[in-house]
């Protein structure tokens, strides 16, 4: 079987969905037989996302439960982006001359940064102010360096006799608690040395 050197771009998603955003693999699979091969990558992640607050119910004696838009552009945001190196060993459960259907798992050590602060207060009084305030309690290690683990399932054809394209989901966790999913598309060129 022909190892190959692939390219993933991927759809991600980071912690309970909240955090949208892209990751980028560059990749190469060593085939060890039909059904077993190793899969070697760097990955680099980045995600965003805002506080979703849009809305702020404030009783006052003349106004009660009255409901104020806070200014979407006025609202915290935040990113965390991430880079780290997987080690994935895939059973081909469908291999076919050229198809083939595989399950995946490995180890991942991942660098992260974020500016997501672990705890926050929000306050919002359109009397006193127009713009929402907001105080900073608690924030989280602003870079992490983690281990953990990536599940995965994907589907790979020959397009040609140089050339692998499909499409590639999966699953991370790590010791930081950023539990990432990513479904994305991969190329491959087949190399032989």
């Amino acid at each position: 079987m022909p190892h190959a050197l692939q390219l993933t771009a991927a759809r991600s998603f980071h912690g309970t969905g909240d955090l949208s955003g892209m990751s980028f693999d560059v990749s190469y699979e060593y085939s060890f037989s039909r059904r077993l091969d190793l899969t070697n990558g760097l990955t680099t992640t980045i995600h965003a996302g805002k506080d979703n607050k849009t809305q702020f119910i404030i009783s006052e004696p003349n106004q009660p439960d009255k409901i104020f838009e806070t200014p979407d552009q006025s609202l915290l945001r935040y990113t965390t982006a991430g880079i780290q190196l997987t080690s994935v060993l895939n059973f081909n459960f469908i291999a076919l001359p050229k198809h083939k259907i595989r399950l995946g798992c490995g180890p991942v050590l991942r660098y992260e940064s974020s500016s997501t602060p672990k705890a926050w207060g929000y306050t919002f009084i359109p009397a006193e102010n127009p713009l929402p305030e907001y105080t900073f309690n608690e924030y989280g290690g602003l870079h992490q360096l983690s281990v953990g683990y990536n599940l995965g399932l994907s589907y790979l054809f020959q397009i040609s006799s140089h050339y692998q394209m499909g499409v590639k989901a999966n699953f991370q966790n790590d010791t930081n608690g950023s539990v990432i999913t990513n479904l994305g598309l991969v190329i491959g060129r087949y190399m032989q040395f």
